[in-house]
């Protein structure tokens, strides 16, 4: 299953030429990261164009954004037969569709792509769902991570172990308002408590004035704390989500057998 699937089949010129891509340099609607190009040596999908006019196969391109996994793709074919040909271009975009983002056993690869398209939503994420995929994120940054919340670890949501076996505790706060410096301090006790001797905390928020201060401080005393904001955990997150598809026929591609909307045709004579 993908959150990009594609139901309802726009035909109007207007509505395709704005939503697909027209070149190199186009960015995904949704998340602004740069959409990579694909090509397909054979037409796609099913075409919707009103008759049943028989098409060749043609070369189509696909675009995908690579961060939030949000596709296009555009095409050309030809009719067969005389006394007429008839040339289409043909196209398909991905359409979001909603998540339950309370249910904790909807896969963690969909919620991040649906979290890069829709970050907004990140305030009605399951809790512990967000722990793992903060776990998540940081396993594809190259650590060793467990979420540990769900087990009341001490004010500690993941542990994570680096390449020299330092190992890290995470706070996690899916919260709308600003964190405070008496919840930073929170997590330099509960680094204490647990033996841990560094410490990152991750909110969906952003975090007081003086709250880098507190940071400051709980580093000068030997437990260096990271502070990540909503901000920063966005870009984390686009950073682990770099892995996209670099083949047109990959077997779980979303645009596999789409409906291919004709949105421009000329007929030509004899």
């Amino acid at each position: 299953m993908s959150i990009w699937t594609y139901k309802d089949c726009r035909s109007d010129p207007d509505a395709l030429s704005e939503m697909l891509p027209s070149g190199w340099n186009d960015q995904c609607l949704f998340c602004s990261e740069r959409l990579k190009q694909l090509s397909s040596g054979s037409s796609m999908g099913r075409m919707i164009i009103g008759h049943n006019t028989s098409f060749t196969k043609a070369t189509d391109e696909i675009w995908i954004c690579g961060c939030c996994g949000w596709w296009g793709a555009t095409g050309v074919r030809y009719s067969q037969g005389t006394p007429y040909q008839k040339m289409v271009w043909v196209g398909a975009v991905g359409s979001l569709l909603s998540l339950d983002l309370s249910d904790q056993h909807f896969p963690l690869h969909e919620i991040r792509k649906y979290l890069c398209a829709q970050y907004e939503k990140r305030f009605v994420v399951d809790s512990k769902l967000f722990e793992q995929v903060v776990a998540s994120v940081y396993s594809d940054l190259g650590f060793k991570a467990e979420a540990v919340g769900a087990s009341g670890d001490g004010g500690i949501d993941v542990v994570l172990t680096d390449s020299s076996g330092k190992r890290i505790g995470v706070q996690v706060k899916r919260y709308q308002n600003t964190i405070q410096v008496e919840q930073i301090r929170a997590l330099t006790g509960a680094l204490v408590i647990k033996g841990l001797t560094a410490g990152i905390f991750v909110t969906t928020s952003s975090f007081t004035a003086g709250g880098e201060g507190t940071a400051k401080a709980s580093r000068a005393k030997g437990y260096p704390v990271e502070l990540v904001d909503h901000r920063r955990f966005f870009d984390a997150l686009k950073i682990a989500q770099r892995n996209c598809y670099e083949k047109s026929d990959e077997p779980d591609a979303p645009w596999k057998d789409v409906p291919m909307v004709g949105y421009l045709s000329l007929g030509f004579g004899q």
